[in-house]
């Protein structure tokens, strides 16, 4: 299967938790990380305690999705919802928030 335990790794000059590798593919140096990010088009659900500091009336609620366009790219938008029961809705664009 190719996988081996972190000791063997070690025993090896490898690091012990470490995803991705180092490769040489027809004489260049490639590079491979695993990057760990949220899945595009899906809602989760937040409660984050520092919310309450963006205003009076935010609360730690929110809900957020990462929107992937056709070329790849995205764009993470952030619902917050509020203590009089409405919502307040943020985005990023060239990187300055709304």
């Amino acid at each position: 299967d190719g996988l081996r335990s972190p000791k063997e790794l070690v025993a090896l000059g490898e690091e012990a938790e470490e995803r991705g590798g180092y490769f040489i593919i027809g004489g260049n140096e490639k590079v491979v990380r695993l990057l760990a990010g949220v899945r595009a088009h899906f809602i989760v659900g937040l409660n984050r305690a520092t919310y309450t500091s963006r205003g009076p009336m935010y609360s730690s609620f929110a809900t957020q999705i990462r929107c992937m366009r056709s070329d790849c790219t995205t764009q993470t938008v952030t619902m917050h919802y509020r203590k009089d029961g409405s919502c307040f809705l943020r985005l990023s664009l060239y990187k300055n928030e709304y």
